[in-house]
Order: C-alpha cells, then structure tokens, then sequence
C-alpha cells in the first residue's frame, strides 16, 4: 500500500537551505478534495515538481488544487544541436538527506501526514556535446533544439508503482501511450520540429489509484542562434478590456553578443515589454519578454511581434487572441457628472457637456473622449465663447440640456439649468451656445443666442424639411427650476441656433422622449403632466409643416422611458419605446412598439423594470441596449438587457454589473459599433461618478 502525502494542499510557505525548491499539483482520478483537506487513505505520487539544487519551499495555502496538471517550479534545460539531453527526474516522493519534517494541514480534515514531506527532484545531466550549458525557461517547461534526445528517468520511493504511462504530445485530454512499463524504466524521446508540446505521465499504484501530471517541453530550431520560445502566443478568449499577461523567451546560443534595437507588435491590443540592450553569450540566461493582451474588440486578432536586432533578421512571434463580449472600464473622466450630454461627433470623438457635479451643481466643464485611446481630453469651457451675441449672458454651466449634432458636423447646445450664485438658487437658461470642433486643438464654442423660452429638461430632435431646411425641435420641459409644470410648447430653430417659430404640444410633458420618425414628423411620447398631475396621457406627433399635432393613442402612461428608433435589417426600422415610471413612481418594464396609427400595449417585457434609464440602438439588427436605471423599489437596476430590433425578445447581458447607474448616465454608439457609457449617479453614494465603460457587443 502507498501512504500518499499532498504537497500542494494547504501548506504554510518554508525553505530549508540545501534542499531542492519545489511546488507541485497532482490529480488524483476520482472524488475532488477541498482546499486545505489532506486525504487519506491509500494513493501514490508522481508529481514532476523540480528545480535545480538551491533551497525547498513548501506551497502557498490555496495556490494549487487537486485536479490542476500544471505543475510548478519545473525548470528548462537548453541543449546543443543534436546534443543529448538527460533529464533524471526524479518525483514520486523523493527525500534529500537533511530535508526531512513533517507537516500539518492548515484545515484539518483525514489524517494529518506524520512522516517525511515527499519531494520532487530533477538533476540534470549536462550534454555531453553541447554548444553551451542549460538555459532555464520557466516553471514546468524544458527547452531543447529540434534533433535532440530527451530522456526522463521515474522512480518510485514507495514501491508501489505498477504501471508508467507517458504521453510525449499530450493534448490536455486523450492520453495516448508512447511509452508504456511496469517499473520505473527510463523514457527517451525526441521532437524533429520545432513547437510547444505537453509531456504527460500518468502512474498507477497497486490498488489502482492513477495520478497524472504533465509539463510543457519548447524545442527550437537547431540551425538558428537567436531563439524566440515559444514561436506562437495563443490568448484565449478573455473578457473584453482584460489583460492578459503572457511572457516569451529570447536567448543566444553563439558565442559573439547580440544588439537588441527593439521589439514591437503589429497591433494596439498586444503591448510586447522590452528587452536588454545585449543579450548575453552561449545560452547563460534565456531573456523574458513580457508580452500583455487587451483587446476591446470581438473578432479574432492575429498578427506577429518583432524583435529587432543588429545585423540578424527580426525574430517573429505569431499570436491569436478573441476577446468575448460584454463591458469594460475605459477612462476615467476627468470630472465626475451626471445629467449631461453625450454626443458622436463627425470624427467618431465623442462630445462630453456640462451635467451635474459630485455636490449636485452644474458644471460648465466639457470632455472630450477619443475612442483610439480610450481616454477623455479636455475641452473648451462652456463660459469660453469666442463671439458672444450681443446682449445674451453668457453663464457656462449647464445641466438637464440638450445637445444636437448638425449636418455640418457643429453641435447645438440647448437650455438646462444653472446655479445663481448671487441668489443661492437653481435657475433655467434661456439661451443656448454653438460648439464647432474644427476650431482650435478640441474645438472651440463659437457664439451663443437667445431661445424664446427658457426650458430644461425637455428634449431636442433634428428634422429635415420636405424642402431639405435643417431644424432643431425644442420640445416641452420646464422653464421655472423649483416648479414641476412642463411646458406645451416646441420651439423651432434653425440649425444656426436662429428662431424659426413656435407650435403648440397637444398636452404639456416634462421627463417625455421624442424620436424623428421618416417624414420629417416627430414621435413624442410619454412624460409628466399638467401641473405634475402624473403621466401624460399617450403621445403624439407633431408635424413640422403644420406646427400642429395629433394625438398616438397609447396604453399604461409613463415618464421617464427611452423611445429609439432601430434599425431590424434590411433597411427596415421600428420605433420601441421600453419602460418608464407610473404616477405612482412604480417602474415598468413594457416594450411598446409604434405603428403608423398607435403603441401596441405590449410586444415585450424587461426582466428587470426601469426607468431612468439609458438605451441605444445597437444597429444592424442587433437590437437596442438598456442599461441602467431605477427599478420598481425605487432602488438602482444593476445590468444591462438587450431588447430586440422588434421589441418581442429580451436577454440579460452578461458582465453588466459593472455598468450600475440609477440615474443621470449616457450611452452613445460609437462608430466601430460599441457603446460608451458615462458618468451618472452611483447608487451607493447617491453622487455623480467620473466612470466610463464600454460595451462591446457579439460580432
């Protein structure tokens, strides 16, 4: 019977100078032990836990887990073309003279071990021909020149062992016999090309108890006297916007030094670390380069990174990675705000205004992100206009506005609020200013003007006449800060910022959503009441060649929904108008569709009701993103859901509690297809934040 002893499992950390240092894993086929159990029983052991001589560690508690294959502290031995390489490894419970203490588990559980700990040794035997000495690698690896013979030496402290299997190209899942014996013989080898293989050995006791570990070999190519190890990086699939850290070696088997000029990558989302100035000399150390991936995109990438040295040809590393959709930081912004506007410009930057500060104040600071580096810049202050109209104040800060790109890439920046100072009170502006970004390094405001009422909280259209006149639809919202009563007006301008005119609202709404529909008409829907008596009855549509409007019968008044227009494919649209609060500030989660005469009552429903939310068509067919808001206790909906371009189908997005906003927050389409999503109310401060994320959909 063999009395196995864990080394990996729940051991405090201990050197004993002299000794070999060593961390291994094992498997045990079979029932799964917790983290911190010692087992019991009878089992044996194979690990291939090794280091050259020097001292003996014992594992951290919790860093290896029955079950893992990789195996730690396995050095790499660099051999000559065509030299032969001996590699004695000796686990299965090797004891060194003077190493020998016993241990005791740091969670109880079975039988505490009371022998020596078992320890897993490699000697290796220098090559008898080789060009230069052994270079180590990395853990778990061995490192070798096509051509060269490997050979690993088992024994078996215990004498239990009854059968060797060793797979020499192990596939982490088939284990296919190469090698097979009934008692520790030696195990040869060898690789004619060059590439990453796994060496598996699985060992079984008499009793039947099997064990298998593994560890990765890296053969070069013999002819080359710089070595790239390994010659190809596979990734994975993280999550979007998670780096992934990888290292590659570099070394020198000649005897002349080596200039390293520099080494660089094909792409962004694959940042190579650097590498000493000179390599040194027949193999004495192989060089990590340290090589990060971060992707924020979902296709696959592939690509090459170089390492330029003088007088040699490059030396080429291949790689692949995919990164899996969902949401990432990107950021931060400079200022933490909520209420403000987000706008796409012409150049795919987006256009951060205003909103509210930490305090609750309106800012008149702007940001500018750049999606290439996924970072927000600085932007002209809203209370630097260069030519400032004639008689019209000019008072920077702004919140509960809107903003409106123009055909001719200029964005229209409308009403809102503002804090006087002097009075100690909240007031709303009656004026609006004009932002050009081609003016100076991010844009400059280039003048303001006067509106014919002041309004926040409203919302703003841009419509196309039947003539082709470009104008901006001001429409309802409020013009007394500390009253609630919501305005029946739209007020029309010209893309200038100049009056055009003024119509009327069937019903006055505050907190309503508006979307452009084909035929230069405007879709409104929703919001609060005449004298804040509740939702809005229905919606309408207000006509641009009339100035007048119709009523659109809808079912379950609400405020505080989104209503988009989204593409289904195929040049086809649909009009969704999803969630919103009742009289009663219950949240909904109804997804309304618009027909040409009136609103389904229903065609879908969220999993989680909201209002106050932010959506966005995701384009293509894809569907409209929701995220945020606050749900039907009044609390914060964490997550995101993706409604589809019909309004029928509903599915939560993974990863999106990151994104956990109640209130206040933006979220713009980005020209790639993904989504920015920025600032707004933390619900656990109840405060403006200074975060940003970024959605990534599926391809």
């Amino acid at each position: 019977m063999l009395k196995i002893q864990w080394i990996s499992v729940g051991y405090e950390n201990t050197s004993w100078p002299g000794c070999c240092k060593f961390s291994g894993m094992s498997r045990r086929h079979g029932r799964r032990l917790p983290k911190g159990t010692a087992p019991t029983g009878t089992m044996r052991r194979s690990d291939l836990s090794v280091n050259t001589m020097g001292s003996m560690s014992r594992p951290t508690p919790g860093r290896h887990r029955p079950g893992d294959r990789r195996v730690a502290g396995f050095p790499a031995l660099r051999a000559g073309a065509r030299a032969g390489v001996f590699a004695s490894i000796l686990a299965l419970g090797a004891f060194l003279s003077g190493c020998g203490n016993s241990v005791t588990p740091l969670d109880g559980g079975g039988t505490t071990p009371t022998g020596p700990l078992p320890k897993a040794h490699i000697q290796l035997l220098p090559p008898s021909s080789s060009a230069c000495g052994s270079a180590t690698v990395a853990a778990s690896s061995l490192l070798v020149l096509a051509g060269d013979t490997v050979s690993f030496d088992p024994s078996d402290s215990e004498g239990n062992l009854v059968k060797y299997v060793w797979d020499f190209r192990y596939d982490g899942l088939t284990l296919t016999s190469d090698f097979l014996s009934s008692t520790p013989d030696q195990a040869t080898t060898s690789y004619p090309f060059p590439g990453t293989f796994t060496v598996a050995l699985e060992v079984t006791d008499e009793d039947g108890n099997t064990d298998l570990t593994t560890f990765k070999v890296f053969v070069g190519d013999a002819g080359a006297t710089l070595q790239l190890i390994p010659s190809a990086l596979d990734f994975g699939t993280p999550k979007v916007g998670e780096t992934v850290p990888s290292q590659v070696y570099v070394f020198n088997s000649g005897i002349d030094p080596v200039n390293v000029i520099g080494v660089e990558s094909d792409r962004p989302e694959v940042i190579p670390g650097t590498l000493p100035a000179i390599l040194p000399v027949n193999c004495a150390e192989a060089v990590p380069i340290p090589v990060d991936f971060q992707s924020f995109r979902t296709d696959t990438l592939t690509g090459d990174i170089r390492v330029h040295v003088d007088g040699l040809s490059d030396l080429v590393l291949g790689y692949t990675g995919t990164a899996q959709s969902g949401f990432a930081r990107v950021g931060p912004m400079n200022v933490a705000r909520s209420f403000h506007t987000a706008t796409r410009l012409a150049d795919g930057r987006v256009l951060i205004v205003g909103g509210q500060d930490a305090t609750g104040r309106p800012l008149d600071s702007v940001e500018i992100y750049d999606p290439d580096t996924r970072t927000f810049l600085p932007g002209p202050s809203l209370s630097d206009v260069s030519v400032p109209e004639p008689g019209v104040p000019v008072i920077g800060p702004r919140s509960h506005h809107t903003a409106t790109l123009l055909a001719d890439g200029k964005v229209l920046v409308a009403g809102g609020d503002y804090y006087d100072a002097t009075l100690g009170v909240t007031r709303v502006h009656g004026t609006g200013v004009v932002y050009d970004p081609a003016r100076g390094l991010n844009g400059e405001w280039i003048f303001n003007f006067r509106l014919a009422d002041p309004r926040t909280q409203h919302t703003a259209v841009r419509v196309v006449t039947a003539t082709g006149q470009e104008r901006v639809l001001l429409i309802g919202g409020k013009e007394d800060a500390s009253a609630a009563d919501p305005l029946a007006t739209v007020e029309v301008l010209a893309g200038n910022g100049g009056f055009v005119g003024t119509g009327n609202l069937s019903e006055p709404r505050l907190l309503h959503a508006s979307v452009a529909l084909d035929d230069h008409r405007v879709l409104i829907a929703g919001g609060i009441g005449p004298n804040s008596n509740g939702a809005a009855d229905g919606a309408e549509i207000f006509d641009l060649d009339t100035f007048g409007s119709t009523v659109v019968p809808m079912a379950v008044p609400t405020y505080d929904l989104t209503l988009n227009r989204v593409d289904t494919g195929a040049g086809n649209t649909s009009f969704l108008a999803v969630g919103g609060g009742q009289t009663t500030l219950v949240a909904v989660g109804s997804v309304r569709a618009y027909n040409p005469t009136a609103f389904t009552l229903q065609v879908g429903r969220l999993a989680d009701a909201r209002r106050r939310h932010a959506a966005v068509d995701l384009g293509d067919g894809r569907g409209l993103l929701v995220v945020g808001g606050i749900g039907p206790t009044n609390g914060p909906v964490a997550g995101a859901e993706i409604v589809s371009a019909g309004g029928q189908a509903v599915s939560p997005v993974d990863d999106a509690p990151a994104v956990r906003r109640s209130a206040g927050h933006r979220a713009t389409l980005l020209e790639d297809g993904t989504v920015l999503i920025t600032g707004g109310v933390a619900p656990s401060l109840g405060l403006a934040v200074n975060t940003a994320e970024l959605y990534v959909p599926e391809p």
